[in-house]
């Protein structure tokens, strides 16, 4: 695990990670690799507003905004996916990992589901990892 103790009282971390999820059988808290962190990184990148994060004011989606909009529109669904699209790309240049089953290669679908009757927007993102995996990341319903 990547996680360096700065000297103080409250034993605050610093590392390059902060990704972590339950191990399944033990539930101890373990450091997220491979797809697990990739799946974290879209789901991540998805739920964060572009400028949220002043340190990197690009990362992030325009999701929030757009979800206000006529979900009908085609345009409302295209500005969508630019900006998923957009967001994602920006992630991977800011990538540090060394780890090819950690990047994004390519974007090799992108699917919105939008359910006016229940006021709901799905997603389903298959991407390929430069190690040649392919994974699906489904948000929503």
């Amino acid at each position: 695990m990547d996680l360096k103790f700065i000297g103080s009282r409250d034993q605050i971390y610093q590392g390059t990670r902060n990704d972590f999820m339950f191990n399944p059988v033990t539930k101890d808290l373990m450091s997220v690799s491979g797809i697990d962190y990739v799946k974290q990184k879209v789901i991540k990148v998805l739920l964060t507003s572009v400028g949220l994060d002043v340190n990197f004011p690009s990362y992030g989606t325009s999701l929030d905004a757009l979800l206000f909009e006529n979900l009908n529109d085609p345009n409302v669904q295209e500005n969508m996916k630019n900006s998923i699209i957009g967001a994602l790309t920006y992630t991977e240049t800011q990538e540090t990992s060394l780890r090819d089953d950690e990047h994004i290669a390519s974007i090799d679908a992108l699917d919105i589901a939008i359910s006016p009757e229940q006021q709901s927007v799905a997603l389903r993102i298959v991407i390929s990892l430069r190690n040649n995996q392919t994974i699906t990341v489904a948000v929503g319903s």
